[in-house]
Order: structure tokens, then C-alpha cells, then sequence
């Protein structure tokens, strides 16, 4: 393996890591958040973390046609460049870079 594909594969599991890691601090925030709502019983910390989530999702701007919007970005990027940093990228724009990859396709 050349050393230029061996720095990408590391700095894209960087990259990962770090998203990994931040997504596992939010979700340590919530549950540390829902303990101090509750009474300080397990049940009444999980009552809690529910409603928190419940809540996230129904307030979330990020519902039904944002998320498809995501996960078609998401496709075409990795189809068009196959590196995790531009999926990333794509993903935030959505619909936006759906709407990019149709107009600067090849057409087969």
C-alpha cells in the first residue's frame, strides 16, 4: 500500500474517532442531564432520557425529507468520491448536493 493511500485511511479514521467520540460525550451529557431531573433512581434517569429524546426528535428540524435528503447525499457522494470526509460534508448539505450531483453527472 502506498504511503499516500495509507495517510488517508488515517486521517479518515481520525475523523471518524472524533465523531464517534463527540456523539458518545452528547449522549453521556444527556444521561448525566436526565439523572439530575429524575430522583436518582435508574428508572426515573431513564424516564427522563426518553422524554429528552422524544422531545429532540419531535422539535428537530431534521425530519422526514431532511433526513432522505441525508442518506441520498450520502449515497451519491460516496459514489462519486468514496471518502468518508465528503459523505460527511454532503450529508450536512442534503438535498442541496442531491439537487448538484443530478446537474453535474455523467450520463451513461
Amino acid at each position: 500500500m502506498s504511503n499516500s493511500i495509507r495517510k488517508q485511511q488515517n486521517s479518515q479514521t481520525k475523523v471518524l474517532t472524533t465523531i464517534f467520540l463527540f456523539v458518545l460525550s452528547f449522549f453521556i451529557v444527556l444521561l448525566y442531564v436526565a439523572y439530575l431531573h429524575g430522583d436518582g433512581s435508574s428508572a426515573s434517569t431513564v424516564h427522563e432520557f426518553g422524554s429528552m429524546m422524544r422531545g429532540f426528535d419531535e422539535t428537530s428540524p431534521f425530519k422526514n425529507g431532511f433526513r432522505l435528503g441525508g442518506i441520498l447525499a450520502i449515497l451519491a457522494s460516496w459514489d462519486r468520491n468514496k471518502s468518508f470526509l465528503w459523505v460527511i460534508l454532503h450529508s450536512i448539505f442534503g438535498w442541496l448536493y442531491v439537487i448538484y450531483f443530478i446537474m453535474t453527472r455523467n450520463s451513461k
